[in-house]
């Protein structure tokens, strides 16, 4: 007989199998009492959970019942004590009982058993998978107020919360054991479905229960957590913290001090999370909280040390980390390191506000870095993510100011036009772009774009100083067009009203406008103008322009022979001691001689040629000097000057009138001999020249007055014509078509040009600008050692002393390119030896130096850098590239204070990559010394000056990454390569940033196995 505890367990059941049991079979009471007695002792040991022992007594008695209905009934119960022994084939043997017995009465049970034996084990999904199949109409009530509190409970842990609901209200009606439950789990569901008030009202029905009475008030306080009403929860928290032994005293804490937080009482919730120990306090959220509570402190130090560790999650507390360890960064004015971390932020998609917020700040520090290109492109994604409403006005105004500011005129103007509206402050960016683009054309002699810009600028007439820039630069185009009478439109627009009269052009377009009238041949315009130049103007100012203006006035009277007016500007000139003040004195001169006062001329020229040994006009000086004493008829004076010209200045273009009238000279005085020589080297070495035709006929009429008149003349002109066919007239013009091609940068069409003329016109006078202009193509397509050849085969001709001097220079430069430094060495002091023009003088000087640095002969280096500084009218450019030179000879030599003094000079007067370069040496310097920070100080300037030298922006930001390491700041060097690795386009440099941060984790990796 079962015991009265497990029958009570299973009465109705059995009453309901057994009953049709009895009535299924025609057997004796004594039968089936003898046929279910081991029945009851197996479904005894089911109930007292003893699965083997209940098995055992099923097996051991199986014969007895074979051929009785309860077969099944055991079977099935075998079933469930082997799903009890978690045997592998229970669930399959329990499944093929019900689809073997899909009306036996024991399905329902079956269904319940297993449904709870899931239940029990937590295996929800699997329980809701039977207890929906049991027929509450067999269960007893007790029966079915289990199944409802199993299948809410169930989907109350599958979260289905709509499922579950119904369940536990159903069992809220009654009374029961789960009366109670009911309410605590309905609570829970509202909690969990954002019911909040509903929730509260069940929970406190479950607290009437002693057993739910402790664990709602945790509940509750996370029900107003969530209501967002802090002052419920923490008043009811802090009563929960009174209460001595609370066992929650952790997560109360911590939901009193999110109330604190919320209320932004900071102080509190700080004191509130500090009671959190710290065994419990590795929630990242619950970190970050803590250090958010820094930042609202303002205590960015101690924020910052606690964000850098939560920064590094890529998860959504690294996403708020990154984002509020930038604004720390910010607040310590640390840009460089906040804006890798905004740029973490706005990557990362956790949180959708932080990323585009992150966005705007990122492009924001871009463009407050003078990083403008970047700037732009991180704007452009900014306004894409976005949400219209939620976008920066201020964004789309840096966006176009980024645009213009790296002179990316075409993006801004484009930007601008697809503007429905444009308001004054757009119109006057309108202006302000067009013209920049203007001038950026106009810099770089593209000026028919650049016309086409300035006009554009005065769609939107705004700012006077740029119409008036728009009038003075289109005046200049049409100049350098040679378009006189249009750039006289334009610069007189200048003058209207004297609207533009203080602008920044006003006095330069004066000057423009005296040109043009000058170049346009209204000398009296171009006089009256220069003058109102010269009124407005200073010579400390602008002296070129204002000795520029003093000359041309000379001029525009010179030409017109006003001599008087000439002569007083020239003379005032001189007195002025103008730049071209040489020039000033030659026409000088010319005016004397002009104006019938040779002596005074001769005299002028005379101080000229002393006094100025490397004028332009000192072989004219000697020449014109020369032409008085023969006008004068002093032949033979005239001869022996004329002989000294030629003698002394072979390359001017002088020589052949020289040689002309030292044959009239000798003709006069009957030299008839001497006087045909002058003529038969005009001859043979010009005879392309005007004096030619001259010299022929002058030699024809010689030669029967001559000693040796017996000379064949027609065999002279025969040969001539041999030597020289000009019959065609065609030689001018294909020298003309090959000079072109060069000037418009067709090398190889020059190259082939150049040679086909050399090939029809062998002995042509060209032949040196021949050989130097394939030089040249040879050169801008870096061919140097064919380059090479034809400059040499210029030095050997020697006929045109420019020439001669620009080939030297073209080769020994091409020698210091290959290291032939000795060979350059040579080749610049030939051009020392043979030019005194201070240009090539500078270049040879230059070569020197450079030539000196590679043979490592850092001295001799320095002794030439520091002579070619000292020459006059250096630029700034060549001047930042000698002091670049030495501080590296320095550096190399040991001597750092010097080197890093010249970098500075280099610094403070370059802007091109001379400039990059020695800041990036002058980092390195101090990385060098381990002063990290102030190396990186240096390169960030690099990078935002130098933006287009790619070279040394990678070379930096290698360095930038380095610095960091050794600063123990590893978050910002990984995000430094890292950056590099995905965003640089130069691979050397990708590979290079790689290297980096393998040996950076690898670093990483062996401190913390040591620790």
């Amino acid at each position: 007989m079962l015991s009265l505890s497990i029958m009570n367990r299973y009465t109705n059941t059995l009453i309901l199998f057994f009953g049709m049991f009895l009535t299924s079979f025609g057997q004796n009471t004594k039968d089936l009492y003898s046929q279910t007695s081991f029945l009851d002792k197996s479904l005894d040991l089911y109930y007292l959970e003893k699965p083997n022992a209940s098995n055992f007594i099923f097996e051991k008695y199986e014969a007895s019942y074979s051929e009785f209905e309860a077969r099944e009934y055991t079977v099935f119960f075998k079933c469930l004590n082997d799903l009890k022994l978690f045997h592998p084939e229970a669930e399959n043997c329990i499944r093929n009982f019900i689809i073997q017995n899909p009306h036996h009465p024991s399905l329902t049970l079956a269904n319940f058993e297993v449904g709870k034996w899931f239940f029990n084990q937590k295996k929800y999904d699997k329980a809701i998978e039977y207890l929906i199949k049991v027929d509450k109409k067999q269960l007893t009530r007790s029966q079915n107020e289990d199944l409802s509190f199993y299948k809410g409970y169930s989907y109350m842990n599958m979260k289905d919360f709509q499922s579950a609901l119904p369940f536990f209200e159903d069992l809220q009606k009654r009374e029961h054991k789960y009366k109670f439950a009911s309410y605590y789990y309905s609570g829970f569901i509202y909690y969990k479905l954002k019911e909040y008030s509903k929730a509260l009202e069940n929970l406190d029905l479950a607290a009437r229960n002693e057993a739910y009475k402790s664990v709602v008030p945790l509940i509750k306080l996370n029900v107003y957590y969530q209501m967002a009403d802090y002052a419920r929860l923490i008043e009811q928290g802090q009563a929960l913290l009174a209460e001595n032994g609370t066992k929650d005293s952790n997560e109360v804490n911590v939901l009193v001090g999110e109330g604190y937080f919320n209320q932004k009482n900071y102080k509190k919730a700080e004191f509130h999370f500090a009671k959190v120990s710290s065994g419990n306090f590795n929630d990242d959220r619950l970190k970050f909280r803590y250090a958010f509570i820094d930042y609202k402190q303002e205590k960015w130090d101690k924020a910052i040390e606690k964000l850098k560790v939560l920064a590094e999650n890529y998860d959504t507390i690294g996403h708020y980390s990154s984002y509020y360890l930038g604004l720390c960064y910010l607040k310590k004015s640390n840009k460089q390191y906040s804006i890798n971390l905004f740029n973490q932020a706005r990557i990362m998609n956790f949180v959708w506000e932080i990323q585009y917020n992150s966005a705007y700040i990122y492009a924001k520090l871009k463009y407050e870095l003078g990083l403008y290109d970047e700037a732009a492109e991180a704007f452009k994604e900014y306004m894409s993510i976005a949400p219209e409403d939620k976008i920066e006005p201020e964004s789309k105004e840096l966006l176009t100011e980024s645009y213009i500011r790296n002179n990316n005129y075409n993006e801004a103007l484009a930007y601008m036009d697809k503007m429905p509206s444009k308001s004054i402050k757009i119109q006057s960016s309108y202006q302000d772009v067009c013209f920049k683009k203007a001038v950026f054309h106009y810099n770089k002699e593209e000026y028919n774009d650049a016309l086409k810009s300035f006009d554009k600028s005065l769609n939107f007439p705004i700012e006077k100083n740029l119409i008036a820039g728009a009038y003075h630069f289109s005046g200049e185009i049409e100049s350098l067009n040679r378009n006189y009478a249009k750039a006289i439109e334009h610069y007189k627009k200048m003058s209207e009203g004297y609207r533009f009269i203080n602008t920044d052009y006003f006095v330069a377009s004066r000057y423009g406008l005296a040109h043009a009238f000058f170049n346009n041949k209204n000398y009296n315009q171009s006089a009256e103008t220069f003058q109102v130049f010269l009124n407005k103007s200073d010579y400390k100012d602008e002296p070129q322009k204002y000795s520029d203006a003093l000359l041309r006035m000379g001029d525009c009277y010179f030409i017109q022979k006003n001599f008087k007016e000439s002569l007083i500007y020239y003379e005032l000139a001189i007195e002025r001691k103008v730049l071209e003040l040489d020039y000033a004195i030659y026409q000088k001169a010319i005016v004397c001689e002009l104006t019938y006062k040779p002596e005074k001329a001769k005299e002028t020229f005379a101080f000229l040629v002393d006094n100025y040994p490397n004028s332009a006009y000192r072989d004219k000086a000697v020449y014109q000097s020369s032409v008085i004493d023969f006008e004068q008829g002093n032949y033979i004076l005239a001869i022996d000057k004329f002989t000294t010209f030629i003698n002394s200045y072979p390359n001017s273009n002088l020589v052949p009138y020289a040689l002309q009238k030292r044959a009239i000279a000798q003709t006069n005085i009957k030299n008839y001999n001497l006087a045909i020589i002058d003529y038969k080297e005009i001859l043979n070495k010009y005879p392309l020249h005007s004096t030619a035709n001259s010299a022929l006929q002058s030699t024809q009429e010689l030669l029967p007055l001559a000693t040796n008149g017996s000379e064949d003349f027609s065999q002279l002109l025969s040969d001539f014509k041999a030597k020289h066919p000009q019959a065609t007239g065609l030689e001018n013009i294909e020298y003309e078509n090959c000079k072109r091609e060069f000037y418009e940068s067709n090398y190889a069409k020059s190259i082939g040009l150049l040679n086909s003329f050399k090939q029809s016109y062998p002995l042509s006078n060209y032949s040196p600008e021949v050989h130097f202009y394939l030089a040249e193509s040879y050169w801008k397509q870096n061919i140097l050692d064919s380059a090479q050849i034809y400059y040499e085969k210029v030095i050997l001709l020697g006929s045109n002393n420019s020439l001669h001097i620009r080939s030297l220079l073209r080769k020994a430069d091409i020698q210091l390119r290959k290291n032939q430094n000795s060979e350059s060495i040579a080749s610049y002091q030939s051009i020392l030896k043979y030019s005194t023009a201070k240009k090539d003088i500078q270049q040879a000087l230059s070569g020197l130096a450079n030539a000196y640095f590679q043979k490592q002969s850092y001295d001799t280096c320095l002794t030439f850098a520091k002579t070619l500084i000292k020459t006059q009218s250096l630029t700034h450019f060549q001047t930042s590239k000698a002091e670049l030179l030495m501080a590296k000879a320095c550096f190399v030599k040991g001597d750092i204070s010097n080197g890093v003094d010249y970098l500075v000079n280099v610094i403070n007067n370059s802007t091109d990559e001379t400039g990059a370069e020695a800041y990036y040496l002058l980092s390195k310097n101090y990385h060098d010394e381990q002063k990290y920070a102030i190396s990186n100080e240096w390169l960030f300037t690099l990078n935002k000056n130098y933006k287009n030298y790619t070279s040394w922006i990678g070379k930096a930001f290698l360095l930038i990454g380095k610095n960091y390491r050794f600063l123990n700041e590893n978050y910002q060097s990984k995000s430094t390569f890292r950056s590099l690795i995905d965003h640089f386009p130069d691979q050397d440099i990708v590979e290079l940033a790689k290297k980096e941060l393998e040996t950076l984790n690898e670093t990483q990796t062996n401190t913390i196995g040591k620790e």
